[in-house]
């Protein structure tokens, strides 16, 4: 379907819409400002959210206990060794 020409919203320069609701050319240049200015715009409308959501993420890392330690390190390696052994097949020294 074919749209009628419109002017880009950044730069201007006329263009013919691929899409019913295009506002801007196809120049990446155009797309890319396009982009950063609704991000702008969404932080703008959405500034009180951003402060609450830091906040809450603020608190929970104050009040984040560290992990328990779940390797107990007095024979830690004499553990792993006889894992090992326990997991590999015996060898038969004898010719």
């Amino acid at each position: 379907m074919i749209y009628e020409e419109r002017n880009c919203v950044i730069c201007g320069l006329p263009f013919e819409p691929q899409r019913r609701n295009q506002v801007t050319c196809n120049r990446a240049s155009c797309k890319k400002e396009r982009h950063r200015r609704k991000g702008l715009e969404w932080k703008n409308d959405n500034y009180d959210y951003i402060l609450a959501l830091n906040r809450k993420r603020r608190e929970e890392q104050m009040t984040r206990k560290p992990k328990p330690d779940t390797i107990v390190a007095i024979g830690y390696a004499e553990r792993q060794v006889e894992k090992t052994l326990k997991s590999v097949p015996k060898i038969d020294t004898n010719l």
